[in-house]
């Protein structure tokens, strides 16, 4: 997606992409909530390998 210029937002369980050239300043809250999903996934994939995660470090 990200080659395409295509970024990812979720607001809740809605999830949908639009074009980076598209983004205005409304977008930061479903940007921040969809990052922050996918860092919670993050560390809780490297979790269950039994990594260790310190809680708010980037992945």
């Amino acid at each position: 997606m990200a080659e395409e210029g295509l970024v990812k937002f979720r607001s809740g369980e809605e999830v949908w992409f639009k074009h980076i050239n598209d983004l205005v300043r409304e977008d930061r809250r479903a940007r921040i909530e969809t990052e922050s999903a996918r860092v919670a996934y993050g560390t809780i994939k490297e979790g269950s390998r039994g990594c260790r995660v310190a809680a708010g470090s980037k992945l």
